[in-house]
């Protein structure tokens, strides 16, 4: 069983059945060298960097360390320290890591932050929800959403964009919202998609908004509800 022992604030010692075996830190974006090299970073994130002993760990699991095992304790040093306090966690990768990790990272939802690419070091993001899209493109739907859209509406992704076991799809959007005038439902909706194409580029984007006042429901406001992801 892994344990991330706390050493002080954001510095843990990882530990399998009560043995050492490594350790892991995050700092706030802010305050890492990488917030200066890269603008559009989102700003609710955390730079994690972990030194494990593969060869220790190994030892102790009496069998070869395999890079599913390593991503692993990877997700769960996400899932119960870093998605509890931010949105987004950056992992770096050595330049050297084989095309078959760097699949089985996307596969776990994480993109690869080209820009910060080096011949050093490869730049990894995951986003705490599972959602098939470069933090880019969330945050702007998230953005171009509270532009034209209430405080108290809603907002999910629903579709193969929550499907991290699928390739490219549309994007497919679903929108409660507490607006009761149908044309100006109708003016925001056409405006949202709009500007959320020129932030994101011209894609099949399907928006779906169920104006909650009307006492209308059709089978695709309670699918997109259940098998979507609410972001906002």
């Amino acid at each position: 069983m892994i344990n991330f022992i706390q050493q002080d604030e954001n510095n843990f010692e990882v530990h399998y059945q009560q043995q050492f075996v490594g350790t892991v830190s995050y700092s706030e974006l802010n305050n890492s060298e990488l917030a200066a090299e890269h603008t559009n970073l989102p700003t609710s994130c955390a730079v994690i960097n972990f030194n494990l002993n593969t060869k220790l760990l190994s030892q102790v699991l009496s069998q070869v360390l395999s890079e599913i095992d390593l991503l692993e304790i990877i997700l769960l040093f996400y899932k119960q320290q870093i998605f509890t306090q931010f949105e987004y966690g950056i992992i770096k990768l050595d330049a050297s890591a084989t095309q078959q990790k760097i699949i089985n990272y996307q596969k776990a939802g994480f993109f690869t932050i080209n820009n910060l690419t080096t011949m050093q070091n490869i730049y990894m993001i995951k986003y705490k929800l599972p959602i098939r899209l470069y933090f880019t493109n969330i945050e702007a739907i998230k953005q171009k959403f509270i532009k034209y859209f209430l405080a108290t509406d809603q907002l999910w992704i629903f579709g193969s964009r929550v499907d991290l076991t699928k390739k490219g799809g549309d994007l497919d959007l679903y929108i409660e919202t507490n607006i009761t005038d149908y044309d100006a439902v109708f003016n925001k909706k056409s405006a949202f998609l709009n500007d959320l194409k020129q932030a994101i580029g011209d894609q099949k984007i399907d928006v779906v908004v169920n104006v909650k006042n009307s006492g209308y429901e059709i089978p695709i406001y309670q699918a997109a509800k259940s098998e979507g992801v609410r972001i906002l």
